[in-house]
């Protein structure tokens, strides 16, 4: 679900015409889960009144941590807004959290085998179930939440993004059996946008957010997207 959420939410902003970054946090030994929420919350804040940062997908790391190094936390997001500096960055949060090590990289594509298809695999191995037990396990915090998000990322939240991919995992059965297909699969998206599948063709479009249809109009497809459709119908 998580993987969902953040490949969709990086097509979104991709598709909105907007820079995506990804972003590692460290920190000083002994900061807690719960010190590194709170800096990140101050980060976010004011980061958010400059536009330096719009909409974003966090995660929680814990890492191994070696005989001469004790294991740490990095908050690891994919983000959204204008262009920050890595120095300027580096100094906000030190005065956040104390800790001056941060790490910026451009997100250039968003494919499998692309730069920035590495970086939100990477994103998502650390929101797999194995990664935040051990973070839980690791930790004195009861309520562990290694995955903070933004409204925006994914509209909806990861309740929405559970229903969509609950929805996705059924494109590829019949819908009758009598009528094997082809079929096209069409979600509509919480922000309006519509994704077109058909696994036989191997079409797989995204519309950008539509408007509201009006009373007995019904949701309208692009012009790529139609004549992706009319090609695989």
């Amino acid at each position: 679900m998580a993987r969902f959420a953040i490949e969709q939410g990086t097509a979104d902003a991709f598709a909105r015409g907007e820079r995506v970054r990804f972003l590692t946090l460290t920190t000083v030994e002994g900061t807690t889960v719960c010190d590194l929420a709170a800096a990140f919350n101050r980060l976010r804040t004011y980061l958010k009144q400059t536009g330096e940062l719009r909409e974003y997908f966090a995660v929680i790391e814990r890492t191994a941590g070696e005989a001469a190094a004790p294991p740490l936390l990095h908050l690891h997001l994919l983000a959204t807004g204008r262009y920050i500096r890595q120095e300027r960055l580096s100094r906000l949060w030190e005065q956040a959290a104390g800790a001056r090590v941060v790490d910026v990289r451009a997100v250039r594509g968003s494919g499998p085998r692309s730069a920035g298809g590495y970086l939100v695999k990477q994103l998502a191995r650390y929101a797999m179930k194995a990664q935040i037990e051990q973070l839980a396990a690791a930790t004195s915090t009861r309520r562990v939440r290694p995955v903070r998000t933004s409204r925006g990322w994914y509209p909806g939240g990861m309740k929405a993004a559970a229903r969509a991919l609950a929805a996705e995992r059924t494109a590829g059965a019949p819908l009758r059996p009598d009528d094997p297909g082809p079929w096209l699969f069409v979600v509509r998206r919480p922000n309006g946008s519509l994704r077109v599948r058909n696994a036989a063709a191997c079409l797989d479009v995204t519309t950008l957010p539509q408007p509201e249809p009006s009373v007995g109009a019904g949701p309208q497809l692009s012009a790529d997207a139609k004549s992706s459709a009319a090609a695989a119908a």
